[in-house]
């Protein structure tokens, strides 16, 4: 029978589906509502307006999310995404009434911040959240396919829909529909239940300001994953140029007039949605440095072209090809960054990324009415877009070092996988057990464990062969991937055998701290564990 494909997986998978779904509508109504915004900046103060709300939206953003991300490591990561849905909506909808009422541009800017706040918990809330939903490395890869799909078709409709409302309704009606739009991502969160949580062991907990600061501590201690930040903040920087350039660009270089930007934005999203099929010939592999060097190379080069040549037609066409760049680079980079980190601080890590990208846009929208000033509108579209290619061509060696440099053991990985009672768990778990396995060696006849012994760990054989001894008598052998030593430990008693190499033995062991609140945790891998200890009691009492 044929394996089913990575995305058949991920989508056949009811938890990861509401989350995607959630994402696909918070994504869609923050386009819309920064298309609206935008708008509204225009309409008061022209191409720097429009820079200072950005920078509104970005820079406070920017500062607190390493701080505020960490509540993602410590509250339910869906739970969080509940509040952050229905927060942003509830914020949107007073903008929307300020500008109904004529509100000026400190409330404006005001709102705008408290929105970017809120909005820096959603990505890494949404990232760390996938791999609790997620059963396996290629279904995490596949669910971040998704999410790319899901963000470009909500990069498509939010920018449109908001484009179509400013030009027959105003501008107040454009910023009340993402306002219900967040409040059904809301609803749709809200319904997800993961199957386990990562396992905290005593004493690891963090004291506030140590959760704070635990994302930029992890990079500094994982310097692949901030190399690989670094690289996501270029990006950035160069979207908030292109996003305030690009307002400025359809008003007067392509006569799309104010609501261009959203025509703009949503050809963004129809490159994304045809990036997203490209995206997944990525699912299935486990080295993904080309993706994220593509889509740099793609996420910049047509940028230079609108610059050069300034047409609507062309703008559009090249905007799609930078769509389809941004879902590349999005799988690229945010799997890469997931696997050079452990779960543990995964989401505070997100956070600090977050915070990181976040200042690149703020950057990028406080420089680019400096740049137009200095180098035109043309002229800065075009120094703008070579950036990104530049820094392709000169990080491709490092970023396929990280590639390289997953904090996640593949061996340990696909023996965990192959052991029925740690099928079930969600991979975050998975993960923590493979970053807690420690080799152990033994010689030709040598007892592992010995019947009647307290059990203290659970093992599994990467390399050998061992037999299997009740009472003196051999009952069974034991070969590569099959594992032992979990009735001791889940049934606390004695060791029911003993367990001797019969030639030179590698395996991984397991504590018992580790293994055993992995799988009473999870209720359907406690149900297997007990299956499979009835059955190998009963079957070596019938040998013995």
């Amino acid at each position: 029978m044929t394996a089913p494909s990575p995305l058949r997986q991920a989508l056949a998978n009811r938890e990861i589906r509401l989350a995607e779904t959630a994402w696909m509508l918070g994504i869609a109504a923050e386009g819309a509502f920064v298309v609206a915004l935008l708008v509204y900046a225009y309409q008061l103060g022209g191409i720097v307006e429009v820079g200072l709300a950005s920078l509104a939206r970005t820079l406070p953003a920017g500062i607190l999310a390493p701080f505020i991300a960490g509540l993602a490591d410590h509250l339910p990561r869906h739970r969080l995404l509940v509040a952050v849905h229905a927060s942003r909506g509830v914020v949107v909808a007073l903008l929307a009434l300020a500008a109904a009422l004529g509100g000026g541009t400190a409330l404006l800017l005001l709102l705008a911040a408290i929105e970017g706040i809120l909005a820096s918990l959603h990505r890494p809330s949404n990232a760390a959240l996938l791999p609790a939903l997620a059963h396996a490395p290629e279904e995490l890869v596949a669910s971040n396919v998704v999410s790319g799909a899901g963000e470009n078709l909500g990069g498509l409709a939010g920018p449109a829909i908001a484009a179509g409302l400013v030009t027959i309704f105003g501008v107040g009606s454009a910023l009340l529909a993402p306002a219900f739009a967040f409040w059904a991502a809301a609803v749709a969160i809200g319904l997800v239940r993961p199957a386990a949580q990562p396992i905290v062991a005593p004493g690891t907990r963090r004291s506030p300001w140590g959760r704070a600061l635990g994302g930029i501590a992890a990079l500094r201690e994982h310097p692949s994953a901030a190399l690989l930040a670094g690289i996501g903040m270029t990006q950035t920087f160069v979207r908030g140029a292109m996003t305030v350039m690009l307002v400025a660009a359809a008003a007067q270089l392509m006569s799309l007039g104010e609501q261009g930007i959203g025509v703009l934005q949503a050809a963004i999203g129809v490159g994304g949605v045809a990036g997203a099929v490209a995206g997944s010939a990525f699912a299935g592999r486990r080295r993904l440095s080309g993706a994220a060097v593509l889509g740099l190379v793609l996420w910049g080069l047509p940028i230079t072209v609108i610059g050069l040549v300034p047409n609507a037609i062309v703008a559009i066409v090249v905007l799609a090809v930078l769509g389809i760049g941004n879902a590349i680079f999005d799988v690229g980079i945010f799997s890469l960054i997931q696997r050079n980190v452990p779960n543990r601080v995964r989401a505070s890590v997100f956070g600090a990324c977050e915070g990181i990208f976040m200042l690149g846009i703020a950057a990028g929208s406080l420089a680019a009415p400096f740049i137009v000033r200095q180098a035109s509108l043309q002229g800065g579209l075009v120094l703008t877009g070579l950036l990104l290619p530049i820094v392709a061509l000169v990080a491709a060696p490092a970023i396929r070092r990280a590639d390289l440099a997953a904090v996640v053991p593949e061996r340990q990985m696909r023996l965990l996988r192959g052991v029925s009672i740690f099928q079930p768990l969600p991979l975050t778990v998975v993960e923590q057990i493979a970053g807690s396995l420690e080799p152990m060696a033994f010689g030709s006849g040598q007892e592992v464990c010995t019947q009647g012994d307290p059990g203290d760990r659970f093992f599994i054989i990467d390399a050998g062969r061992a037999q299997v001894e009740l009472t003196g008598a051999v009952v069974r052998h034991l070969e590569e991937g099959e594992s032992f030593g979990e009735i001791a430990l889940l049934r606390s008693v004695p060791r029911t055998a003993t367990v001797r190499a019969e030639q030179a033995l590698k395996t991984f062991a397991l504590n018992r701290f580790d293994f055993v609140s992995a799988v009473t945790g999870n209720p359907q891998s406690a149900v297997i564990a007990d299956s499979l200890i009835g059955e190998r009691l009963t079957e070596d009492v019938g040998r013995s």
